[in-house]
């Protein structure tokens, strides 16, 4: 299994049909573009919408922690039944990370053994 990476429907292709893999981990395409499954099953020559997260505050886009936790976010949106956010907004989007880890920690219940 390979998660991550892999962003053209031909190198998929290649990479399960050579055996290497069995399966491809795909959340964030999914997470941008929902219907991405459908579209790699029934046409060719698709490729990834994902892009890198871009704050545009330097400091910021060079800790990886954004992008995942940005994409962590969005997967909790679809969870919770809203639609995914398309677009980074700079610092409103770092708040808003920072924000959504917060409510969700107040949320966790510990539990003592």
């Amino acid at each position: 299994m390979v998660t991550g990476g892999f962003r053209s429907q031909s190198a998929m292709e290649d990479a399960l049909r050579s055996g290497a893999i069995d399966v491809i981990g795909m959340a964030r395409p999914f997470v941008v573009e929902p219907d991405f499954a459908n579209k790699l099953l029934s046409t060719k020559g698709n490729v990834s919408p994902v892009k890198p997260i871009s704050t545009g505050i330097k400091k910021v886009d060079d800790m990886a922690i954004m992008e995942i936790s940005w994409y962590t976010n969005q997967i909790h949106r679809i969870s919770e039944g809203l639609e995914p956010s398309t677009k980074v907004r700079g610092l409103f989007s770092v708040a808003n990370v920072f924000y959504q880890f917060w409510r969700r920690g107040q949320q966790v219940k510990k539990v003592r053994a």
